[in-house]
């Protein structure tokens, strides 16, 4: 099928994420990795190819690939959700909450109505705010005021 589609003219960086699709579903990284580069290569406005790389790049504990191509994705498609999601999760796992906040907040502008989104920046401020340290980093009060709260 996929030959055919090459045959009929499909693009090659379509070609190359319909192969690396199959080579997921194989449960082959190594090729998947070569099919999604080389799509990649040959077009780079294809958001899917630079997610699923991201998730093989975690999932090698490669945490920096994983995230400049998050950031890749965003960039190629500005309205994608999940690479805002998961690009915070890497900066917070590296204690970027600072960043990893920021990343929370582009998403909400990107996508308002995404429950995902908002649960997740509702998830992250609330494991925050019961830690006057994390909240002065990040320039916001605490739910008290923070430390020179004076109580009369």
């Amino acid at each position: 099928v996929l030959d055919n589609a090459k045959a009929k003219g499909l693009p090659l960086g379509l070609y190359q994420l319909m192969r690396a699709r199959v080579f997921s579903a194989k449960q082959d990284p190594a090729a998947e990795e070569t099919e999604l580069r080389g799509a990649i290569y040959r077009d780079p406005t294809l958001t899917e190819a630079y997610l699923r790389l991201a998730e093989i790049m975690e999932n090698r504990g490669l945490w920096l690939d994983a995230a400049d191509l998050y950031r890749r994705a965003i960039k190629c498609d500005p309205k994608t959700p999940g690479a805002y999601l998961q690009l915070a999760r890497i900066l917070s796992s590296q204690e970027r909450d600072r960043s990893a906040l920021e990343i929370l907040e582009d998403a909400r502008k990107v996508a308002p109505e995404a429950p995902q989104v908002l649960a997740a920046l509702a998830a992250y401020r609330e494991e925050r705010d019961d830690d006057p340290a994390a909240a002065a980093e990040e320039g916001r009060e605490t739910p008290l005021g923070g430390a020179e709260s004076v109580i009369c």
